[in-house]
């Protein structure tokens, strides 16, 4: 799992270093923690990593979940559910100071990230799937052409549409 974290901070310092306009401003791993109520019940938000990408005059900022296929799909729910809750209450701006974030979930295979798609469709209001939450597979960038990391490898739970990271 760290060395999961560790490998995605590694390509995307590396892949934001060549580019002239774009620059890792912030990452953080700890004191990320908050939470929720939904129906009545507490949620925790605890993502693996924060951090803030400048690009060009624009702020952007993520959330960092990185899955080892080892939570349930339900589970996995509650914690995409809670993210967006937080984003309804605007718990981001209080804690965070931010006004606008993305989640970004790594999976370590194509049929997970497929899977948890899925799954995250359902943590919006309509149940449409959020372009808040996108999804990669680790496999779909490396440290010998960090910039893939960038690339429109990236999909939300809405469809199949393929996402830069800085759009």
């Amino acid at each position: 799992h760290s060395l999961m974290i560790s490998n995605f901070r590694v390509i995307l310092t590396s892949a934001l270093e060549n580019k002239r306009k774009s620059k890792l401003i912030n990452w953080q791993e700890d004191n990320l923690t908050d939470s929720v109520y939904l129906e009545g019940e507490r949620l925790s938000i605890s993502p693996d990593g924060f951090f803030t990408i400048e690009d060009k005059d624009d702020l952007l900022h993520f959330f960092l979940e990185a899955d080892r296929s080892t939570m349930e799909g339900k589970r996995f729910l509650s914690k995409m559910r809670a993210y967006w809750q937080w984003w309804l209450e605007e718990g981001h701006k209080k804690r965070f100071n931010i006004s606008v974030f993305r989640v970004l979930t790594i999976t370590i295979s194509k049929k997970r990230k497929g899977n948890l798609r899925k799954i995250t469709k359902r943590a919006d209001d309509r149940r449409q799937g959020s372009e808040m939450f996108l999804f990669a597979c680790q496999k779909d960038y490396n440290l010998e052409k960090p910039e893939s990391i960038l690339k429109p490898i990236w999909q939300s739970p809405r469809d199949d549409t393929l996402h830069h990271l800085l759009e």
